[in-house]
């Protein structure tokens, strides 16, 4: 897998925040990353792009405009990728949101506690590769159903790694 191929977006008010994932995906061999410090700072990032982000690393708690009206927005814009959810908010908030951003009919990969530490961050984007076919933004969901099972992406002691399939078993 050609992970360089993979456009992402990592909104995130939290400058450390930005800078500690954007490494983290550039030393997983993301290449193509772009960061965002607010929700109208990244749309004006997907009104100009040619090829929007095919996945989309989303805060939850931001001032202005908070994560869920992001994906409100993001409905609004045709949005065909796929995301994330990054937040420091406790575990059935995560779980909660991650439903609400489903109902919008875009693909939640799963979810991230913060801080965010590379394996965790390694384990839910291993298998990651642009789909192919007329949705070629998006991310296959098949690859985020597999995740729950994978080894090396077990939760540390003090973070959890979360798919939808956690959440619904």
């Amino acid at each position: 897998m050609d992970k360089s191929n993979i456009r992402i977006l990592v909104l995130d008010d939290d400058p450390f925040m930005l800078k500690l994932v954007a490494r983290m995906l550039a030393g997983l061999g993301f290449s193509s990353v772009v960061t965002c410090d607010s929700g109208a700072a990244a749309l004006k990032q997907l009104e100009g792009a040619g090829n929007p982000p095919n996945l989309i690393l989303l805060d939850l708690v931001m001032p202005e405009m908070d994560g869920i009206q992001f994906v409100r927005k993001l409905v609004e814009y045709h949005y065909v990728g796929s995301l994330v959810v990054l937040s420091g908010e406790n575990e059935r908030m995560l779980q909660v949101a991650e439903k609400l951003i489903e109902a919008h009919k875009i693909p939640v990969l799963g979810y991230l506690k913060k801080p965010v530490s590379l394996d965790d961050l390694a384990g839910l984007l291993g298998d990651l590769h642009p789909g192919d076919g007329e949705n070629r933004h998006a991310l296959p969901q098949l690859a985020r159903r597999d995740r729950a099972h994978r080894p090396h992406a077990r939760p540390t002691e003090n973070q959890k790694t979360h798919s939808r399939a956690d959440v619904t078993s």
